[in-house]
C-alpha cells in the first residue's frame, strides 16, 4: 500500500551499502524515496543504479554539509532539497536509519527527541516536515549569519519552532516509540514497536568495516519489521 508520505534522504559516498537498505525498506512501505547525494563524494554509479531501479529519484547536492551534516548553510540545503520533491509532507531520513512507522510522521512537522536516557532535543535521523513549515523556517535561516559548527538537526529545529508552527515531538521510550538507536549485533525484538531505527552508532569495539556491519544490520531488522506489516 502506497503511503502519503515522500522521504527525503540525505547520503555520499560512505553511505553506499546503507542506502540501499534505507531504499529497499521505504519502498516495501511505499513510501516515495529521494535521494540527496553528496556531489563532492558521490554515491558509486552502480548504487545510483540500484537506486532508480527501486523507483528511487536520485539528485546530487552542492550545498556545503562540513561531515556530518553541520553548518547554517547546510540546514538550508537539506530543507531547499525537502522542498524541491513538490511534496506536502516530507521525511528527512539519515541513509543509516530504517524508517518503521511513516503514519506517525505522515502529519508533518513531527520530530523525535529524548527526554530520559541520553537527553535530546531533537534527533536528526528522521523528522518531517510539513511544505508550509519549510518555506517559514527557510525565510527565518536566510536571515541568520552562517554558523558552520551548527548541527542540522538542532539549528533545523529551532527554525520550526521560530515559525510558530504546531509540531509534535515522539519521546524515546525503551519499552517503544520514539527513534531508537541500535547497537550492532542486538537482537531482533520487536522492532516494529518503534517510530524509526537508527543504526549509526559504533559498537563497542569499533567498526570492521562500517557500512557491511550497518547494512547487514539494516537488512536483519527490516526483514523483522517486514514481517509484521499487514501483507505478511
Amino acid at each position: 500500500m502506497a503511503s502519503s508520505l515522500t522521504a527525503a534522504v540525505f547520503a555520499y559516498a560512505g553511505d553506499a551499502l546503507p542506502v540501499i537498505e534505507c531504499v529497499r525498506h521505504l519502498t516495501q512501505l511505499g513510501v516515495r524515496a529521494w535521494v540527496f547525494d553528496d556531489a563532492d563524494n558521490r554515491l558509486p554509479g552502480w548504487v545510483q543504479g540500484s537506486l532508480w531501479r527501486m523507483g528511487a529519484a536520485y539528485h546530487a547536492t552542492t550545498f556545503p554539509r562540513r561531515g556530518n551534516l553541520n553548518g547554517t548553510a547546510c540546514a538550508i540545503g537539506i530543507l531547499e532539497s525537502m522542498l524541491s520533491t513538490g511534496a506536502d509532507v516530507v521525511a528527512k531520513i539519515d541513509a543509516d536509519t530504517l524508517l518503521v512507522a511513516p503514519d506517525a510522521f505522515a502529519g508533518g512537522n513531527v520530530g523525535c527527541c529524548s527526554t530520559g536516557t541520553n537527553r535530546r532535543d531533537t534527533f536528526g535521523a528522521c523528522y518531517s516536515i510539513r511544505r508550509e513549515t519549510v518555506t517559514a523556517a527557510l525565510a527565518i535561516l536566510r536571515g541568520m549569519p552562517d554558523d558552520p559548527a551548527a548541527p542540522e538537526d538542532l539549528t533545523i529545529w529551532s527554525a520550526i519552532r521560530a515559525t510558530g508552527h504546531s509540531f509534535e515531538m515522539i519521546d524515546h521510550d525503551p519499552a517503544g516509540g520514539g527513534l531508537a538507536a541500535v547497537p550492532i549485533g542486538s537482537p531482533v525484538d520487536r522492532p516494529e514497536r518503534f517510530a524509526a531505527l537508527t543504526f549509526g552508532n559504533p559498537p563497542t569495539r569499533g567498526w570492521t568495516d562500517r557500512q557491511l556491519q550497518v547494512a547487514l544490520e539494516m537488512r536483519r531488522f527490516a526483514s523483522g519489521i517486514d514481517e509484521s506489516l499487514p501483507d505478511h
